[in-house]
């Protein structure tokens, strides 16, 4: 089981992550700021990459210098995240991602990909589109929040919605 969280740092800053352990995240991302960090929610989940991601894009307007995983969020703000998190998955994913129209075309490429070959495979996303493993990664858990991919609750097989 992995986890989704919410962290904050002294300065405001938030990041959204997953970890199969958040403590021992928490201590390797300590090491590497000055700055104490303090869990703010965290969240088992079944389908951690796919929140993380909706997350990520629903923040994107709001990510900080430190990369992107990181959020200049009001407390306010991050009190909506932590409601989101704890959601189930229908009531979230329901709310209109911010997607762009260079994302759009990805994904639509990508379901063009996995509709010729008869499958769903990240690294066949990299080869036929040429491009990198994070962004295939991630065109994929888009099209999983969007609906057009499935996993299979037993297998945990990734196919094409009916």
């Amino acid at each position: 089981m992995k986890y989704v969280y919410l962290i904050r740092n002294g300065n405001g800053a938030f990041k959204v992550g997953l970890a199969g352990s958040v403590e021992k995240r928490i201590k390797e991302l300590q090491t590497g700021n000055p700055d104490l960090l303090e869990i703010v929610a965290v969240k088992a989940t079944e389908q951690p990459e796919s929140l993380e991601a909706w997350l990520h894009d629903y923040l994107k307007d709001r990510r900080s210098g430190g990369g992107r995983e990181w959020f200049r969020l009001s407390d306010s703000e991050a009190l909506e995240v932590v409601v989101l998190m704890y959601q189930e998955p229908s009531a979230y994913l329901s709310i209109e991602p911010r997607f762009s129209p260079t994302r759009l075309d990805m994904t639509n490429q990508a379901l063009e990909v996995f509709r010729a070959e008869g499958r769903v495979s990240t690294s066949l996303l990299q080869r036929r589109l040429r491009i990198g493993y994070a962004r295939a990664a991630r065109t994929v858990d888009h099209l999983i929040i969007a609906g057009d991919i499935v996993i299979d609750s037993e297998t945990h097989q990734r196919s094409l919605a009916a």
